[in-house]
């Protein structure tokens, strides 16, 4: 159902057939020991996060066991309202190239808002719009570095999630190139490893924040490559990018992340 408020010009029109000048007057009616004459105690305004988690902290003292802890790249995010009424509207049904960009124009306006909005987050020069989710990201990403370096050799640390390494392994399962596993040391990429394949070195691969919810240092891992002609593929959550050091200030080739936690509920 949609919200209408009422403005000045509504209300005017609402007292003149109610034939009174003001809403006291509208009111009058009730008597006085029925009025409640000072403040109701709800306090001052609040957005619509702040109303969501109020509400929320009062349904938590009922038992309740749909909080999860799966982690691996899923996290509870919030939602604004705003989002689920703007992608109904038939506009935005489909994610598909618009061929006739005569008939088009919105489509190409929100991606081009999205494109630019993912490069203030990301700090790149570019972004593209778009693959269908993260994991297939980071395998095209792989694609983009074996042709720029034309090298063999891709690493990936052990705290990327899993689901995205089985994904990225399928779809380089014809090429001919390595794929190693950098060791974790409590929780982190052991970026020490590096130095031992730095010559046929086409891309590494650091998840932040990683399949354990910790923060890596993805500035630390560039600067172990800058002897070595290896990009950077720096992979993320782009929520977390409003509040951490982005992958470009971090010297990242190339960033990738699942667009999921920008509008959509955890599935």
């Amino acid at each position: 159902m949609h919200y209408i408020p009422l403005n000045t010009i509504g209300e005017k029109e609402l007292l003149s057939v109610c034939e009174v000048d003001n809403f006291s007057d509208l009111i009058s009616i009730i008597p006085s020991k029925f009025k409640v004459n000072n403040s109701l105690g709800i306090g001052p305004p609040l957005s619509e996060m702040d109303i969501e988690r109020a509400l929320e902290a009062l349904s938590d003292e009922n038992i309740d066991g749909s909080i999860s802890f799966i982690g691996r790249g899923i996290y509870d995010h919030f939602i604004p309202k705003a989002v689920d009424f703007i992608s109904n509207r038939s506009e935005f049904y489909t994610a598909y190239t618009p061929y006739q960009a005569e008939v088009s124009q919105g489509t190409l306006q929100y991606l081009y808002e999205y494109q630019s909005m993912i490069c203030e987050l990301s700090g790149m020069d570019i972004a593209n719009a778009s693959l269908y989710d993260g994991a297939s990201a980071l395998a095209e990403a792989c694609f983009l570095a074996l042709s720029i370096s034309n090298k063999s050799t891709i690493l990936y640390s052990a705290t990327v999630c899993e689901h995205l390494i089985k994904v990225m392994k399928t779809y380089l399962s014809g090429q001919k190139v390595d794929l190693v596993e950098i060791p974790e040391k409590n929780g982190i990429t052991d970026l020490s490893f590096l130095e031992t394949y730095l010559d046929d070195l086409s891309a590494v691969i650091i998840q932040s924040p990683n399949k354990y919810g910790l923060i890596e240092n993805w500035e630390n891992s560039k600067n172990k490559l800058i002897h070595s002609e290896a990009l950077l593929i720096a992979s993320g959550d782009p929520l977390s990018l409003a509040v951490l050091k982005s992958p470009g200030e971090c010297g990242a080739d190339i960033y990738t992340g699942d667009g999921q936690s920008l509008g959509n509920p955890m599935n």
